[in-house]
């Protein structure tokens, strides 16, 4: 038997696993897109464009995966992601017509890609919590990083040994094994078995749950109740069984002990003020009785009865309210300047990004390269990139600048190393620059999240990162539109290159602009705070 916590470790492996194999390929089609050139006798263009619909339909199709991971299981999700992954490898190698490769590889590999990805990160908060969960979750996203480090180089070497296609088809058929091996690991906890009482499941274990809801059982209302009656003679002269008594309703989950701290309560104050009426022998066949059956007849026709209408009317009513705040928040997110200043923002400089995804080897085999030297510098970009994630993640928690400074300057870099690339230079220049440029793109990618919650706040920050998701996506989607389309008409990168770096300076200088309006209001909150200090004092 696995325990809780062999779950857990064997989860983070099989996202690890996951992330590698297919993430591995998905952000970094550069080693496809030279390679589908040859064999179609493609432009970059029409290459470019397979590899930016599956990078953005990877971002667009996240809510929907998240939406079905809570309709249905995770490990389902995982398993038609895995097939679907597998499957459009196979069945692109089979392809006459390279226009075919927009669904069989863009739209099978990026949704499929979305639906292995997403459910391992859903998964985590039933296993992990506070620092343990960090740990987890950087644990399996370094698994992209990793994969576009190993992926470069070994995929290079196949194509080289058993040729483009045959490669292809064994990456599939292996994707789809480790998709349905680590599918196994993508299930909730186990719950224990329980029984239930008027106030909700009656723990079976005496260690894990009995010990910590005595904690709290001091200040339970319905204890605290009994205890005040009991204090104040409030049961003089009563002479009331505790089966036909109404106990109040609870909406929080108690556990078998609570009713017998009710019964010993009410049995010292009926011995007190009833004059025994209640024989100990009598009262003793009733604990017995409660402990076998946890709860009496009475009780459990009174809960199907009337409580458990009254717990989904208290349902749905929190379920209304909830929504109706929620409508609230969207409106009030909507016409926030922040929301129109930023969310665009991720939309233009995910078009650079891609870029690099997708175009940085046909970029590199245009400075004449070696393909020996191009997954080279592949391997040394995914290194970097998850280097990156690892060390950003460690000192996160001691940084004295906001997460929104970090990605501006983040852009800001992405820039002129963007600028830089466009100048004569030699080849081991270029694979530092790239190499360098991995860095702030992957604190780009890390931080899109974060970002969501510094400026829009934890109540409406799953809103936020789903628009965030969108806007990335269908930058990717037009990435090599821009991009590659520049390049066949130019025959060089060069202005692709410059269109980029312009993205980029445009986003520094919208997240800066967030950042001044968000310290100016932060000055007049504490000027207005001091001066009522002032006023008082």
């Amino acid at each position: 038997m696995f325990t809780h916590s062999n779950r857990g470790l064997a989860l983070v492996v099989a996202g690890f696993s996951l992330n590698l194999s297919v993430l591995g390929i998905t952000l970094n089609y550069n080693i496809l897109h030279l390679k589908l050139q040859e064999q179609f006798n493609a432009t970059a263009s029409e290459t470019g464009i397979v590899g930016g619909v599956a990078v953005g339909l990877f971002n667009i199709a996240s809510p929907l995966t998240t939406f079905l991971c809570q309709a249905c299981s995770p490990r389902h999700v995982v398993i038609v992601g895995a097939i679907m992954c597998g499957s459009s490898l196979v069945v692109s190698t089979f392809l006459s017509q390279f226009s075919h490769l927009i669904f069989s590889y863009g739209v099978l590999f990026g949704v499929g890609s979305s639906f292995v990805h997403i459910p391992p990160l859903y998964l985590l908060v039933f296993y992990f919590s506070g620092k343990r969960y960090n740990r987890a979750c950087v644990a399996i996203l370094t698994g992209i990083g990793a994969g576009v480090a190993i992926t470069s180089p070994l995929l290079e070497k196949c194509f080289s040994v058993y040729g483009f296609f045959y490669t292809l088809r064994m990456y599939g058929a292996c994707t789809i094994c480790i998709g349905l091996t680590a599918s196994l690991a993508m299930g909730k906890p186990r719950l224990t078995k329980t029984k239930t009482c008027k106030y909700g499941p009656i723990a079976n274990s005496k260690n894990d749950q009995v010990n910590d809801l005595r904690l709290n059982l001091i200040n339970h209302p319905v204890s605290a109740e009994l205890k005040a009656k009991q204090r104040s003679n409030d049961f003089k002269g009563e002479k009331t069984e505790t089966k036909d008594k109404e106990l109040p309703f609870c909406k929080e989950k108690i556990c078998k002990i609570i009713l017998l701290q009710e019964l010993e309560i009410e049995e010292a104050t009926l011995k007190k003020n009833s004059n025994g009426s209640i024989s100990n022998t009598k009262y003793d066949k009733e604990i017995t009785n409660e402990i076998k059956h946890s709860v009496t007849v009475e009780v459990k026709a009174k809960q199907e009865n009337n409580d458990f209408n009254d717990e989904n009317k208290i349902k749905e009513l929190t379920l209304s309210e909830e929504k109706i705040s929620k409508i609230i928040l969207l409106k009030t997110m909507l016409r926030s300047s922040n929301f129109w200043i930023c969310q665009p923002m991720f939309f233009l400089f995910s078009i650079g990004i891609t870029f690099s995804f997708v175009s940085a080897a046909n970029f590199m085999d245009e400075k004449s390269m070696s393909s020996e030297e191009i997954a080279r510098t592949l391997s040394f970009m995914g290194i970097g990139s998850l280097i990156t994630r690892v060390v950003f993640v460690v000192i996160a928690s001691c940084l004295p600048v906001s997460v929104t400074f970090i990605i501006s300057i983040s852009n800001l870099l992405l820039c002129v190393l963007s600028i830089l690339l466009t100048f004569d230079i030699s080849n081991t220049c270029v694979t530092v620059l790239f190499i360098g440029l991995s860095i702030p793109r992957a604190l780009c990618l890390v931080l899109s999240l974060p970002v969501c919650v510094e400026l829009f706040g934890k109540r409406i920050s799953t809103e936020a990162m789903s628009v965030a998701y969108c806007f990335f996506g269908m930058g990717s989607l037009v990435s090599q539109a821009v991009t590659d389309n520049l390049y066949d008409l130019t025959g060089s990168y060069d202005t692709a290159l410059y269109t980029c770096s312009v993205l980029f300076f445009v986003c520094t200088l919208s997240f800066g602009v967030v950042i001044l309006k968000s310290s100016r209001k932060q000055n007049k909150e504490y000027k207005s705070c001091y001066s009522k200090y002032l006023q008082h004092q």
